[in-house]
């Protein structure tokens, strides 16, 4: 994946996801399904079905920290689980 294939305030927003994520600890129960503890907080993140019990990443697409620290358990790059339509060649056709 490109450095710049995304739009810069979508790279943010994964950026500040990817920060938040380091105060969580994934859990994995199988089947790509994960418990997420977040300081007092827990969440069920399903990362083929791209959810999370916070639901930021269900509302945007965008993967939350809970999902992000699950995507770095499993070693998959955040960005390529971001939609189509926030990549840059979207915006251009649209």
């Amino acid at each position: 994946m490109g450095r710049h294939r995304y739009m810069p305030e979508d790279q943010e927003k994964l950026a500040r996801h990817a920060k938040m994520s380091n105060t969580c600890y994934a859990l994995p129960s199988g089947s790509g399904i994960f418990e997420v503890q977040d300081r007092e907080w827990q969440y069920v993140v399903d990362i083929a079905g791209r959810h999370c019990d916070c639901r930021r990443w269900d509302l945007t697409g965008i993967p939350c920290s809970h999902a992000i620290s699950c995507l770095r358990h499993e070693r998959i790059p955040e960005d390529s689980v971001l939609p189509a339509c926030y990549s840059i060649e979207a915006f251009k056709n649209a």
